[in-house]
């Protein structure tokens, strides 16, 4: 979960940028299923990953 706006507009920000989803898609996903749980449904239907979280600590651990 997001602790803050910024930490939210990080993580959206960069789900376009990786080109995970749209902004389209992502204002969607807020308006069905709540803005506290989109961007992890979203992480969880298009790439599996249960959470942003979990996605960023396997997909990116290995650029520390």
């Amino acid at each position: 979960m997001y602790k803050n706006e910024n930490e939210f507009n990080s993580a959206w920000d960069t789900l376009i940028e990786c080109g995970i989803a749209t902004a389209d898609e992502l204002t969607l996903a807020c308006h069905l299923v709540g803005r506290h749980k989109a961007l992890d449904a979203v992480v969880d239907s298009r790439l599996g990953y249960r959470s942003y979280d979990q996605w960023i600590e396997c997909e990116f651990s290995t650029l520390k």
